[in-house]
């Protein structure tokens, strides 16, 4: 059974990411100038990579190559051949350009600019996948810590001496990740509960994430970004732990959550045909036809996308 608060946490970031901060491009009030809205973002991505780590690194144990194979092919299948169509379709339609691409489609964008837009997080996600497996075989916490302080090392040195073009938030959803494979692992599930069960985290961390979004309007850095990303995404899923106790909400989240993904990789093409079709010039009329035409079609059609896939995969292990 699915965990009802990290499928609301999943919905909520997505909604926040496709049908709020890329949709103000569109209506040429972009949130991506401005820093709060950075923070938030930070926060909802950051919530993606934590519950992925934290079920990756919870559900897999590696006592051989052959599971760590299994787990690389797992992994692939799940993810890569809706990746592989996205980028591809992104590149059609002169999103991205072909360099961007190939870097992407390989997972060395982050790491060897120029960045892909948009689906730079996805190809990100693919060099954490490759070390999940010596993380997870690290047995200690301090183990784990060593191992992320020399994977941080080499990034720097990337970054740095070799000056390679490694993306800045590499450093902060790298941590995120292996926070989530230290929580999976080394948190007791009551000590789990407790924190989504805590009022204090709940109402200091909520004051204290409103106070850094204050500040980042005015005098943002690294740091505030940083520190408003980790504090937002622990807010979220605190929160998420107590909306998950209403019970109408599970159907819709469910549904949200299910296509989440594929809502990320294929949203930016369906505003793309959507204002093909019609671009109001009046901008009023562009943000009602955005959210009340186009936003449902992506998640319809995510969702759609993914039972589809979701099918193939199964008819093909059978």
């Amino acid at each position: 059974m699915r965990d009802l608060k990290y499928d609301i946490a999943r919905s909520f970031a997505m909604i926040w990411i496709v049908g709020i901060y890329h949709m103000s491009e569109y209506v040429s009030l972009p949130l991506h100038t401005q820093q709060w809205a950075r923070v938030v973002t930070w926060s909802c991505l950051g919530v993606f990579t934590f519950i992925s780590a934290y079920f990756l690194s919870g559900k897999n144990t590696f006592f051989n190559f052959s599971d760590i194979f299994l787990f690389y092919k797992k992994r692939l299948l799940r993810f890569y051949p809706l990746f592989f169509v996205a980028a591809i379709t992104m590149l059609l339609i002169d999103f991205n350009d072909w360099d961007q691409t190939w870097r992407g489609l390989l997972g060395v964008s982050s790491y060897y600019a120029p960045q892909i837009n948009t689906l730079w997080y996805i190809s990100m996600l693919i060099g954490f996948y490759l070390i999940t497996p010596p993380l997870v075989l690290c047995g200690k916490l301090q183990y784990k810590l060593l191992l992320y302080t020399i994977i941080i090392l080499g990034i720097c040195i990337c970054k740095f001496i070799f000056r390679t073009g490694v993306d800045n938030r590499v450093f902060y959803y790298f941590t995120i990740y292996v926070l989530g494979i230290v929580f999976a692992r080394h948190v007791s599930i009551s000590g789990q509960m407790k924190l989504y069960a805590s009022k204090c985290f709940l109402g200091g961390g909520t004051a204290l994430f409103a106070l850094l979004l204050g500040v980042s309007v005015w005098a943002a850095n690294y740091f505030i970004m940083l520190a408003g990303g980790i504090i937002g995404m622990v807010c979220l899923l605190i929160w998420s732990s107590r909306l998950a106790r209403i019970p109408y909400l599970t159907k819709m989240i469910r549904f949200l959550s299910y296509g989440s993904m594929a809502a990320y990789l294929f949203h930016r093409q369906i505003y793309y045909w959507g204002l093909a079709l019609w671009d109001p010039s009046d901008i009023g009329v562009k943000i009602g036809y955005l959210t009340l035409i186009l936003l449902p079609i992506i998640f319809i059609v995510a969702y759609g996308i993914q039972k589809g896939y979701d099918k193939v995969i199964t008819d093909c292990r059978q």
